[in-house]
């Protein structure tokens, strides 16, 4: 309840959200949550995700916020269905710190939607909409383009490389080969399609609730002739019963299918295109051959298939079991817990073909086909897959009570996690045709085969708790704490404890108020905490050998191994100190707001060092 609140809390609601009708759900938290920062730098299907920070950037390394969803930390927040979000809540001070080792750059909470009480009732939606370019640049005409260059040429001492001839002919365009090109407008559309479809049903009684949806995204390419596409498909269910007074369990499964194509040079379109001269074609006039320009090569092969393709696929699934048992014995306690399984795969491709132009034999005028000048020699492929997945569980022992106007309440909890990463990787060359895109139809000779794997595991333990009091809804007191333990960092500076405390007192609910009438609701805040970052890469404290460089002894080649680093046995997690003081306000009931002033300070930041200054340098001869 925001009335309960003593930390510097912001939040948003689904609805709110589903305003802004965007495939990611991250970019439609811009400008809804006071010192929450959305960045977004690429518009591109399916790899718009935006940088998120919680006021600012507080450190040199990970910056990111903690997500967690449905009680869970999870990734994939950006590829949810803004239609199964029930709220946002944004944690940006001491409130954070029960999240402990992990918090220290703000907390995102996400609950998803569960079932109504009542008949069944089925939503569908469809939403179309198209994107547009925010600014279109202002091309250079290919006369003013040939002008310039030969004043570059004359101030250099060169001869111009455009005659006055050709100068005119670009200027009044009369000559078909003497184009005025701009590529930006010939290749990019004036509006992008996107689609949204959403189906769900929900209803239940006193005894269960359900809710299931399906929801489907499309996003299309930028480009014209392009490939570029993004499918995501996104399923939930969600169930919650009521076995008796004093037992009930609830089950949510989610599932999200992304699928992606883009063109193998989809990274370095924009350079390409911005830097093609308005005196090059796109394709040669009255014909479909595709014209030479920048490296010999052709916009149209680099945003198609010609030059070749990268499909993806990843599929997750997140599982959550949830329970809650009521103590009858005592009142106000209860025992709740969760066990969560949570799977991800991924399966990329990276097909590289050499791509072709037409080239214009001045002589003649005939057209030949010939290779760009960048681009592969021969077909290649290269494919990899990723598997994850996690298990974690929780129980948590809660209380609360009130005795005439004092509430009290706390909460016990112990989580365990673990976590597992495999990768596989292999390549081949040399195919013999373009037809076949699987890995058998490579070539046999090991010189153009490689492949490559990886696994990892990780661990976390950690105990929480908080306790809450208040007198009256008038004043108000909260602690919370949480010991964490990560792998991160060597055994004895693995665990540390986080605390937090926070107070309130609404100053409205004071009899003396009552005689300030424009003041509906006021209440000062304060908290202090101490959280901690451990985003950095894990077993620093150890030293770490890999294989490479490999030696030949006695004619047999064998592998090298090499020291990857210097251990440092001292690495530990990053320390915020933050305090904040605010003013919630509520005046002649129509006029609400927020007020914060904070400070944070870090501690123990990891960097790298750029430069080692000797103090004193001896020389022995």
């Amino acid at each position: 309840k925001a009335k309960e609140l003593t930390g510097s809390v912001a939040s948003v609601s689904g609805d709110q959200i589903l305003k802004a009708p965007v495939p990611n759900v991250l970019n439609s938290l811009a400008g809804t949550m006071p010192g929450v920062i959305i960045n977004t730098r690429t518009g591109e299907p399916g790899m718009d995700n935006p940088s998120l920070f919680i006021r600012g950037k507080s450190t040199l390394g990970n910056n990111s916020p903690l997500i967690v969803i449905d009680g869970v930390p999870r990734e994939g927040l950006e590829r949810l269905n803004p239609n199964d979000i029930a709220n946002i809540t944004v944690l940006k001070d001491a409130t954070a710190a029960i999240y402990g080792a992990r918090s220290a750059n703000g907390v995102i909470l996400v609950e998803t939607k569960k079932g109504k009480s009542g008949k069944p009732t089925f939503s569908l939606s469809y939403n179309q909409g198209f994107q547009q370019d925010t600014r279109v640049p202002n091309m250079c005409d290919s006369y003013t383009f040939a002008l310039i260059q030969n004043e570059i040429e004359v101030l250099h001492g060169r001869s111009p490389i455009y005659s006055d001839e050709e100068l005119e002919l670009y200027k009044n365009g009369t000559d078909p080969y003497y184009p005025n090109t701009n590529f930006y407008k010939i290749m990019t559309k004036k509006l992008t399609p996107q689609n949204r479809f959403d189906f769900s049903v929900d209803g239940g009684n006193d005894k269960a609730l359900y809710r299931v949806s399906f929801g489907r995204t499309f996003q299309d390419g930028h480009y014209k002739y392009g490939i570029t596409e993004h499918e995501q498909y996104n399923l939930q269910s969600k169930i919650d019963v009521n076995i008796s007074e004093n037992f009930s369990f609830g089950l949510n499964l989610r599932g999200c299918l992304v699928d992606d194509m883009r063109p193998y040079n989809y990274d370095d379109i924009y350079p390409h295109l911005f830097l093609s001269h308005p005196t090059w074609f796109l394709k040669w006039p009255g014909t479909d051959y595709l014209a030479p320009g920048r490296d010999n090569d052709n916009l149209i092969n680099r945003v198609s298939a010609n030059e070749g393709v990268r499909p993806s696929k990843n599929k997750t699934l997140n599982s959550t079991l949830t329970y809650k048992i009521n103590i009858p014995q005592i009142k106000g306690l209860n025992v709740s817990g969760s066990f969560n399984y949570d799977y991800g795969n991924s399966f990329n491709k990276v097909w590289y073909e050499p791509s072709y132009v037409y080239f214009r034999n001045e002589e003649t005028g005939e057209y030949y086909k010939g290779r760009t000048g960048t681009g592969a020699d021969e077909p290649s492929l290269s494919v990899d897959t990723r598997i994850s997945d996690m298990i974690l569980w929780n129980v948590i022992l809660n209380y609360e009570r009130k005795v005439n106007q004092h509430n009290f309440g706390g909460l016990l909890g112990y989580e365990q996690m673990t976590s597992n990463y495999n990768y596989l990787q292999g390549s081949r060359g040399k195919f013999v045709s373009n037809k076949i895109q699987e890995l058998f139809a490579g070539t046999s000779d090991k010189n153009y085969i490689a492949n490559d794997g990886a696994s990892g595991k990780s661990a976390r333990v950690n105990y929480f708790g908080r306790l809450n009091y208040n007198y009256a809804q008038k004043y108000l007191l909260q602690f919370t704490f949480r010991y964490d333990g990560s792998q991160n960092f060597p055994k004895n500076k693995r665990f540390g404890f986080f605390p937090g405390v926070s107070a309130g007192w609404s100053i409205s609910e004071e009899k003396f108020m009552n005689k300030i009438k424009f003041i509906s609701y006021l209440k000062l805040k304060a908290s202090y905490g101490k959280m901690g970052n451990d985003n950095v890469p894990a077993y620093q404290y150890l030293t770490a050998y890999g294989f490479g460089n490999n030696y030949v002894i006695n004619g047999v080649e064998v592998n090298g191994l090499n020291a990857l680093n210097v251990p440092n046995p001292n690495i530990t997690w990053e320390t915020a100190k933050t305090f904040n003081f605010g003013i919630d306000f509520n005046l002649w009931d129509s006029l609400s707001g927020e007020i914060n002033v904070f400070n944070t300070e870090r501690s123990d930041i990891l960097c790298r060092r750029s430069a080692i200054i000797r103090s004193e340098e001896r020389r022995v001869g």
